[in-house]
């Protein structure tokens, strides 16, 4: 990530002048990913936000992805998992309250689970059916990279 430079007499110290340009990137992001997640799927109305909880930066997500959903005209129904289990748990709510698409925050933790989260996303691309049917085959799957 790249540093803005500052006015010395800006006041704050450098690390909080740094903190502040990180955000309004962090918001420039967001924003773009909305704007592309539109574009990749021009009739949705409703996205899903998956966020972990136990990431500090959840709630700056958060605060980030609400005005820009609405300038793109987008509703949000947000989406919530800290471990493998919690993300089994929001795609079955993925699945019963039916968005137009997901958005998942930028998280280490979401990361290490990537290999979960396609094979459930191609799951439910594939018609993963009703709510029963998705709880049943889900119950006890983990995927291949970890528990």
């Amino acid at each position: 990530m790249q540093n803005f430079a500052s006015p010395s007499s800006a006041r704050g110290s450098s690390a909080t002048r740094r903190r502040k340009a990180a955000n309004f990137f962090n918001v420039e992001v967001t924003a773009k990913r909305l704007e592309l997640l539109r574009e990749l799927v021009p009739g949705a109305t409703c996205v899903a936000v998956l966020v972990n909880p136990a990431n500090p930066a959840t709630e700056t997500t958060l605060r980030d992805v609400e005005p820009a959903a609405r300038a793109v005209g987008l509703q949000l129904q947000v989406l919530k998992a800290s471990n493998s289990r919690e993300i089994d748990a929001a795609f079955a709510t993925f699945v019963r309250e039916r968005p137009d698409a997901l958005f998942v925050g930028g998280d280490s933790f979401f990361v290490s689970r990537r290999f979960q989260l396609v094979n459930l996303a191609a799951f439910v691309g594939r018609g993963g059916a009703s709510c029963r049917r998705w709880t049943r085959q889900l119950a006890g799957w983990h995927s291949p990279a970890g528990r």
